[in-house]
């Protein structure tokens, strides 16, 4: 018992870093989108109140899963793992429940016309490939450590389907970056599962060629790597990325000042969404962008201590699943917005608006400080 609150004690950090995280990101996403949602939807507050009501659903959840039995998401692992499959073949379908949006089909509605609105929330939807993150991470230490050969180039193959086969129903959506991080995750669970090395060599020459061979075969992501490489590009992502080196080329050193943001009213598209690390770069500065860079890298960390302190096998791979899946992600969100890679379009975890993330995200985390108490 005095073991057990010890740990507890120890892994506060985890859930003070995530809570920190949720209070900040409620204040960012209102600052970001007071005009646009004002303009748009009649109210200062519209992506205020629906981040505040994901935030409280994922707190529940956060909650639930403390008091649920610890073997109760190993058991219903395949269940969910067989779930996401059949949500991303739906998504690819035309259907009521199938949501395009700019030529792409990553949503599912679960209240669809002629369904009613529901309060608050209006027309609920989510993303399949977040859940397919969270499933993926349950079911593939268990699949892994239950095969019995884990040495030869074919058994290893089988354990990569597991990730390989959602990150290609995910890639023909399309979502290329989903998918990057669902690889990576299912990457990281095998490699920390003691494969050697020498199968990964194998696997990266393959995993870049069909990198290349995504890119090359889809225009927005072609014009996106154009951009990358020179500035003289024009074009919609062109457009954005210049747009974000303005946002956080003005902030300076100390900003421009809370809510003076210009590039949030006038310029910057997906302002709650994967721009929001730049105005909070523009109205912060190079001190507060530093200091988001450490607080994100607080949960991470927090992530990684949690790790540690997991002795069971099933658990701890699962934990480092969910540490690549965060780390992953918040690179991607990040190294866009700085120009480091080319543009993702992904949400920055935790802080950018959105119920799927959010709400898979902090269920994963749930489960990780559940298994670091144990």
């Amino acid at each position: 018992m005095y073991i057990k609150r010890r740990k507890t004690a120890k892994n506060n950090l985890l859930l003070v870093s995530i809570l920190v995280t949720l209070a900040i990101s409620l204040f960012l996403v209102y600052n970001a989108s007071s005009t646009y949602a004002y303009n748009y939807f009649g109210s200062s507050y519209y992506f205020l109140i629906n981040q505040f009501v994901w935030v409280c659903v994922g707190l529940l959840a956060f909650f639930l899963v403390q008091i649920l039995p610890f073997g109760a998401f190993k058991k219903i692992s395949f269940l969910m793992y067989v779930t996401s499959i059949i949500f991303l073949v739906i998504v690819l379908i035309p259907n009521p429940f199938s949501l395009e949006v700019y030529g792409a089909r990553r949503w599912i509605v679960l209240n669809p016309k002629p369904f009613p609105i529901l309060p608050l929330l209006g027309r609920l939807s989510f993303q399949p490939a977040e859940f397919t993150k969270l499933a993926t991470a349950l079911t593939l230490p268990l699949v892994f450590l239950s095969a019995r050969e884990k040495t030869s180039l074919g058994a290893i193959a089988k354990l990569a389907g597991y990730f390989l086969l959602p990150a290609l129903l995910i890639l023909i959506e399309p979502d290329l970056k989903d998918a990057l991080i669902l690889c990576v995750l299912g990457a990281s669970i095998i490699f920390a599962g003691g494969v050697e090395f020498k199968y990964f060599l194998y696997a990266i020459p393959v995993g870049m060629l069909l990198l290349i061979f995504s890119i090359l075969f889809s225009p927005y992501r072609m014009e996106r790597v154009k951009t990358y490489f020179s500035s003289k590009h024009s074009g919609e992502s062109s457009y954005h990325a210049k747009q974000l080196n303005i946002a956080l080329g003005s902030g300076g050193i100390f900003g421009v000042g809370v809510g003076k943001s210009r590039q949030k009213n006038e310029y910057l598209p997906e302002v709650v969404g994967d721009s929001i690390f730049a105005i909070f770069g523009e109205e912060f500065g190079f001190i507060g962008s530093t200091l988001m860079v450490f607080l994100i890298t607080l949960v991470f960390y927090s992530i990684y201590r949690s790790t540690l302190m997991i002795t069971d096998m099933y658990e701890r791979l699962f934990s480092i699943g969910v540490l690549s899946w965060y780390g992953t992600q918040a690179f991607l969100n990040m190294g866009s917005i700085s120009g480091l890679i080319p543009l993702t379009g992904v949400p920055l975890p935790l802080i950018s608006y959105g119920g799927s993330s959010l709400l898979f995200m902090l269920t994963a985390l749930a489960i990780v400080y559940k298994y670091s108490k144990s």
